[in-house]
């Protein structure tokens, strides 16, 4: 697998998997099921109202909470499970092949991911949706108890983060936060519901997994230094548990071969007991490698999966009782490895676990936590279905530990717990994973404000010098009413910046007396009284020097006088702010678009796009246009898609709106048909 493959298309890839013996691979977003559901509506729907009732009764129990003052850490109701509260005092280390407190309590850790701290973005993702309050809150009441909370050593050098809305309860208080301050937050917050935390050395920069434990532009200096700075802030941190040393080891990774420069067991070895001079209390949890493993069985492996060697090499550390051994295990939704067509499947995959990882448990050598697993399909037909329902029920069998990949609905192989809309739960697959969640409460109680112990080293950016504003750039603004009719009209608003910098963030203010906002397209409007602020979603609050965003609302009118008065708009931050390094280009690269019907029956069809930058230059925004006559979208994936009419204009998700030179992003809908010319028509994409 090529590097330009790794990368993908700016939207979060799980299948990075590079196969020794396929020359090529491929994944559709309709790897989900896209048909059944629609032939099976009365099911899905109450799917989905099952998943939305649970995602509210979360939210307003959370509210409830903020009024009433409970606390989340011991008073929270968790979603039944079959197993009892369990009081956790820690520290953690290990016996055998199981994970203990402080007291010699087993502790099973079974929690998900919550990615985005690793990505360019360099905070959580879904806090352009969620307060983060609320999103740990959930993730506590629906049973879990830890979190894989990944980064990138380049995010937290980094002196700021992108994808928060601010304007969303709990999250102003991320506001003017570096990304290591975002993460103190997610942390003290986590403590506080009674979550537990492993940080996850995901990356080097922000772009993509590395094959060792440098690269990228990092030195192996630079990869210990940093996880020396997290032991030494968070050693009195009594939920951070341990470290996940370096994610998914591949490629010319070996284990055992005495190779200085390869050999990831060595490597593991000198990070892990660098950190446990600083703080001795945490686990070191190591993955495996890919292959080049002295003797190994198994000819194929998954990234990261590969822990084969550690009978005759284990990891030797100082304090010998921190070790946990960690794979990662995905199914044919990631990559269609050769072992899910096998006569033998699924009868084979109990043997492939226990030769690859599940040994070091059996022979009570050390735990085994598995840091990442899951897909899309959970149903009891499909291969991943049969595959995910296996290794839930190996996990259950052997009391093995676990991360659910992921929290985050915008893994692009695995989907997540949420749906899209950052809220609802996928009921079947909490519905799978239910039974095995174990549910904890922490004996200490939690600290109410974190003090680091001590000063954050300048080279990670952690208190950067604060400087006064200069002077935003002077943004116009105009509008335009797009319909007007008895009961209500729409206003398109244009935002232009004509000046020579970049606007990194904007807002436009106006009044209007007698009309109620009732839809809006490209931004939130909130209204105080008759004093309106508009503000951009995520994607759209660049603007390039010369270059405008629009967005605007339709009304209902509540009398005569609905027109918007006293319109400007401002800028928040600008390019004035930045070195010129980060500066949005001026002249757009030219980008293609390509449809794909990937399935049409007679009362609707799913249409997959590809949007491609054939340029050598990055594309940080962009959307598509087309025109379709007679058809209703009913679902769409990776994209939101507005309607005007027969026009239609789509924009990335946030996470999707960069598009790497060379490299495509996938989108598509399925639509009900309404005629015969339902095909879309006159499709271009630019980028913005």
């Amino acid at each position: 697998m090529t590097e330009a493959q790794q990368r993908a298309e700016g939207r979060w890839h799980k299948g990075f998997i590079p196969m020794p013996k396929a020359s090529a691979w491929a994944r559709s977003p309709l790897s989900k099921d896209v048909s059944p559901p629609l032939q099976n509506n009365t099911q899905e729907r109450r799917r989905k109202v099952r998943g939305l009732r649970r995602g509210i009764c979360f939210l307003l129990a959370f509210l409830l909470s903020l009024v009433m003052g409970v606390d989340w850490a011991t008073d929270l109701p968790v979603a039944a499970t079959n197993n009892p509260i369990i009081t956790v005092t820690f520290p953690l280390s290990t016996e055998g092949a199981k994970i203990v407190d402080a007291t010699g309590k087993p502790v099973i850790l079974r929690g998900v991911n919550w990615f985005g701290i690793e990505t360019e973005m360099h905070a959580p993702h879904g806090l352009w949706k969620r307060d983060y309050k609320e999103m740990l809150a959930q993730i506590k009441g629906l049973g879990y108890n830890m979190i894989r909370l990944p980064y990138a050593v380049k995010s937290l050098r980094a002196p700021e983060v992108t994808g928060i809305d601010y304007s969303i309860g709990a999250n102003a208080e991320l506001e003017g936060k570096s990304p290591l301050q975002v993460m103190d937050m997610i942390i003290q917050e986590a403590d506080r519901q009674g979550l537990m935390i492993l940080l996850d050395s995901h990356r080097l920069n922000d772009e993509r997994i590395p094959e060792l434990w440098y690269g990228d532009g990092f030195t192996e200096a630079d990869w210990i230094d940093t996880w020396k700075v997290l032991a030494r802030r968070y050693k009195n941190q009594l939920n951070v548990i341990g470290a996940d040393l370096k994610n998914e080891p591949h490629g010319r990774a070996s284990w055992g071969t005495g190779d200085l420069e390869t050999d990831w067991r060595l490597a593991a070895e000198r990070a892990g007991n660098a950190i446990l001079e600083i703080n001795p209390d945490w686990l070191m949890v190591v993955e495996g490698v890919e292959n080049n493993v002295p003797g190994q069985q198994l000819d194929i492996h998954w990234m990261g999966a590969n822990l084969e060697g550690v009978e005759r090499f284990p990891v030797r550390l100082s304090r010998p009782n921190k070790v946990v051994y960690s794979p990662h295990e995905y199914g044919p939704g990631v990559f269609d490895q050769p072992w899910f067509s096998e006569p033998s499947f699924p009868q084979n995959l109990t043997r492939r676990w226990e030769i690859g990882w599940n040994y070091i448990a059996t022979k009570g050598i050390a735990p085994v936590f598995i840091g990442e697993f899951g897909g899309r399909q959970v149903d009891s037909q499909s291969k991943e279905g049969v595959w995910q329902q296996k290794l839930v029920n190996f996990v259950q069998k052997e009391d093995l530990g676990f991360a659910y990949w992921s929290w985050n609905p915008n893994s692009d192989d695995t989907g997540g717990l949420l749906k899209d809309d950052w809220l609802t739960v996928q009921e079947p697959k909490q519905d799978l994973l239910q039974g095995v969640l174990i549910a904890t409460r922490f004996a200490h109680k939690p600290a109410m404000a974190f003090i680091p112990d001590i000063k954050p080293s300048p080279s990670l950016g952690m208190n950067p010098t604060l400087k006064p504003r200069p002077r935003q750039p002077e943004l116009k603004v105009t509008s335009t009413m797009r319909s007007d009719w008895q009961d209500g009209f729409c206003m398109s608003i244009e935002v232009i910046n004509p000046t020579d910098q970049a606007v990194r963030d904007w807002q436009v203010q106006f009044q209007m007396n007698q009309a109620t906002i009732s839809q809006t397209w490209n931004g939130n409007f909130k209204a105080q009284g008759s004093e309106y602020v508009g503000k951009p979603l995520d994607w759209g609050r660049a603007i390039a020097p010369g270059k405008s965003r629009e967005l605007g609302f339709c009304a209902n009118k509540q009398g005569s006088d609905y027109q918007l008065r006293e319109l400007s708009a401002v800028a928040v931050r600008s390019d004035a702010e930045f070195p010129p390094s980060v500066r949005i280009p001026t002249t757009p690269p030219q980008l293609k678009v390509m449809s794909n019907l990937q399935s049409d029956w007679q009362e609707g069809f799913c249409m997959s796009l590809a949007v491609i930058n054939p340029t050598d230059n990055k594309v940080r925004d962009w959307q598509v246009q087309f025109q379709m006559n007679q058809a209703a979208i009913n679902q769409s994936w990776n994209g939101n898609f507005q309607q005007k009419g027969s026009e239609y204009i789509v924009t990335p998700m946030d996470w999707g709106r960069v598009i790497e030179p060379g490299q495509k992003h996938d989108l598509g809908f399925c639509a009900n048909k309404q005629g015969s010319d339902y095909q879309p028509q006159q499709l271009m994409a630019s980028s913005r």
